[in-house]
């Protein structure tokens, strides 16, 4: 069982493309699933916001575009936000 569970509906499931920066880094390369959370306000509103997620394996993700999911997830820090990806062997359950 995972510590961080993320919530939400499958908006997207994509490869990024590889490329690289002026500074030579290179970066893309990657299957990337975006999920729309709702976060909820102290004043009781809702507020969407859209989750990038690094995936393993992008084929688990695609027939699940416009359902919701829970995702097993890990975070970091990433200059002054928070930053997800989905633990690779941990599969997204379906949630009615």
């Amino acid at each position: 069982m995972a510590w961080l569970t993320l919530n939400g509906k499958v908006f997207n499931a994509m490869h990024t493309p590889a490329g690289t920066n002026k500074a030579g880094e290179k970066f893309g390369d990657k299957d990337r699933v975006q999920i729309m959370v709702e976060k909820r306000l102290q004043n009781d509103e809702v507020q969407f916001a859209l989750i990038d997620l690094t995936v393993e394996n992008l084929s688990v993700y695609r027939p699940l575009v416009g359902q919701l999911v829970s995702v097993p997830v890990g975070a970091y820090v990433s200059g002054s936000g928070i930053q997800f990806y989905a633990i690779k062997g941990e599969a997204p359950e379906v949630r009615e």
